[in-house]
């Protein structure tokens, strides 16, 4: 789930808003939420998962207006299951995520660390961390962090096609490294 989900944002704003700064040397923040689907279902049973997510974002930074912007994320997971996600860092790629600001621009993002993954009050929290390689904020640091809500009861994890579909909040920091 940690690789997997590493790319998961991929949803085009449609707001005329001002561009996020050019990171510069200011920060990005952006809060949205995620539609995050795993091929297969969780079970119970640990097994090779594609995560495929979509992100919904508002982005600030410095003085500049919220710009609304969407994110696709798409990666792998070694051993995903509904209690834990593991995957080595690039293994067997990294996660990428694309996001699409309103003015048109993007920023792709590689997720090359191994996510952190906690469990809290029932739902999946990663953080994932990489470079952005491409687009606005380029060399810059990406954090993302996302809560997994399960979209059925938890017991969708005995069924045989298992628990395939979470929604929950999200955030992105792109900040210039240090």
């Amino acid at each position: 789930m940690a690789a997997a989900l590493c790319g998961l944002v991929l949803l085009t704003g449609s707001s005329s808003a001002a561009a996020p700064p050019a990171l510069a040397h200011e920060p990005v923040l952006c809060l949205g939420s995620e539609n995050t689907a795993f091929f297969p279902g969780l079970s119970l049973t640990p097994r090779p998962t594609q995560i495929d997510g979509h992100a919904s974002y508002s982005c600030s930074g410095g003085a500049a207006e919220p710009v609304a912007a969407g994110g696709h994320i798409h990666g792998e997971a070694s051993a995903a299951s509904c209690v834990d996600v593991h995957s080595l860092p690039a293994q067997p790629k990294p996660s990428k995520e694309i996001v699409h600001y309103a003015d048109g621009a993007k920023s792709v993002i590689d997720y090359t660390s191994a996510p952190l993954v906690t469990r809290v009050a029932g739902a999946l929290v990663l953080t994932l961390h990489g470079p952005v390689v491409a687009g606005r904020g380029k060399d810059a640091e990406a954090t993302r962090t996302i809560t997994l809500l399960p979209g059925r009861l938890p017991t969708a994890c005995l069924a045989a096609e298992g628990l395939g579909h979470f929604t929950g909040p999200v955030s992105l920091l792109i900040a210039p490294r240090s």
